[in-house]
């Protein structure tokens, strides 16, 4: 067996691993999961488990690195988009990926578990915290490079920004979880026009224009 399908094939097999614990999570949470309840939903062995993973930590970090890298892509993919329209409308469009993203029920309900295990355990608090820097600097370091003549904001100040506007999205998917008869398209709706209206707000003041000019640039 050469070594690309010895490598595609132990990538297969981490991933299912990852996705069942995922599954487990879903299913009864993350504090009280042990590697034997993932072995058993994927339907392996524990010992295969260890081939790839030493402790339950690692399969979290692992989990926590892939929506880190999902966000990433969508940040990333937004600020290449050239497409026809306004400002407004590419920038409405870029957050309906986000918003979309945040509010994908499987998604919310595992990523909010592992929020909450972050409270008692720091090893998994100090996994999300370095996801979330790495966040913050490929799309602070993405709009420099690519848009810093348009847009003279410190990366400092950026970081913040993008910081505040995750908080948002974080909270939409616990009201999404804890408020069920709430209506998800009316939402969904606000959420977008918050992220969009706050982004232009900004932008709009280190232009020195209004916030409605500025929707309008192409």
């Amino acid at each position: 067996m050469n070594e690309v399908l010895c490598g595609s094939l132990a990538e297969r097999r981490r991933l299912e691993i990852i996705e069942a614990a995922e599954r487990c999570v879903m299913k009864t949470g993350l504090h009280r999961l042990t590697l034997r309840d993932i072995a058993r939903e994927q339907g392996g062995s524990l010992g295969n488990i260890y081939n790839y993973f030493a402790n339950k930590e690692e399969i979290v970090e692992a989990i926590v690195e892939r929506e880190t890298d999902r966000f990433i892509e969508i940040a990333v993919q937004g600020g290449k988009a050239q497409g026809e329209g306004t400002l407004g409308e590419r920038l409405r469009e870029h957050m309906t990926s986000f918003v979309d993203a945040y509010l994908d029920s499987d998604g919310a309900r595992v990523a909010v578990s592992i929020a909450a295990e972050a409270m008692i355990n720091e090893r998994v608090r100090d996994n999300i915290a370095r996801a979330n820097q790495r966040l913050y600097e490929v799309i602070s370091n993405d709009v420099i490079n690519n848009r810093q003549n348009s847009w003279p904001i410190p990366k400092a100040k950026m970081q913040a920004q993008l910081a505040l506007s995750r908080s948002l999205l974080e909270g939409l998917r616990v009201t999404a979880i804890f408020n069920p008869g709430i209506d998800r398209k009316e939402l969904r709706a606000v959420a977008i026009d918050r992220l969009v209206h706050g982004i232009l707000a900004d932008l709009a003041a280190s232009k020195g224009v209004t916030v409605e000019d500025l929707s309008l640039w192409p």
